[in-house]
């Protein structure tokens, strides 16, 4: 698979089994974080935050954006 495909399937196996935390609403949408540990195709970890907003219009939830995750767990 590509890396995209990968990335897809990884986020959704092993991070949005992790709670969601309501963070922000906005005139497009309510926006979520959820944090987690990613591992990757080499066996690394890395603590994520991931962002995810359900659209007002549509009631479809998207991935926004991931980065590393300051905080310690």
């Amino acid at each position: 698979p590509e890396n995209w495909e990968m990335l897809e399937a990884d986020l959704r196996n092993q991070i949005l089994s992790e709670n969601a935390d309501s963070v922000e609403r906005t005139e497009f949408g309510q926006m979520y974080e959820i944090r987690g540990i990613l591992v990757g195709p080499n066996g690394k970890s890395l603590s994520v935050l991931t962002v995810w907003m359900t659209d007002n219009e549509t009631g479809n939830t998207r991935f926004i954006t991931m980065y590393p995750d300051r905080k310690v767990r």
